[in-house]
C-alpha cells in the first residue's frame, strides 16, 4: 500500500498497483498523483584503495596485433586470427 495525502486533509492508502497514476481525492475530488514505487537498486561493489584497477586488455585478455600490411588490431590473448584489412591469418604467437 502506498500512502497519499491531499492538501484537504485526507490521508489515503492506496494499492501498490496505482504507483504513477492518478485518481480522485474521495473527500474533495482534487486529483492526486500517486508516486511510483521505489525498488531498492542493487549495491555495486566498490573497489578498495588495495585492489588495481583492471584494464579491459586486463580483464578480457586482450592483445594489439600487428599486420605486415600495417594495420593494427585486437584480438583475445593466446587466440589465432586475421587481419582485417588484408585477411592475412595470424597465428597466436605473432606480435
Amino acid at each position: 500500500m502506498i500512502d497519499v495525502s491531499c492538501g484537504c486533509g485526507a490521508s489515503l492508502s492506496v494499492p501498490d498497483s496505482m504507483a504513477g497514476k492518478e485518481g480522485p481525492c474521495p473527500r474533495c475530488g482534487t486529483v492526486l498523483s500517486v508516486p511510483r514505487i521505489e525498488t531498492p537498486r542493487t549495491r555495486t561493489r566498490t573497489r578498495t584503495s588495495a585492489e588495481p584497477a583492471a584494464t579491459l586488455r586486463e580483464t578480457f585478455a586482450i592483445e594489439k596485433v600487428r599486420c605486415a600490411c600495417g594495420v593494427t588490431s585486437a584480438r583475445r590473448r593466446g587466440e589465432d586470427g586475421a587481419c582485417p584489412a588484408c585477411g592475412v591469418a595470424l597465428p597466436a604467437e605473432a606480435r
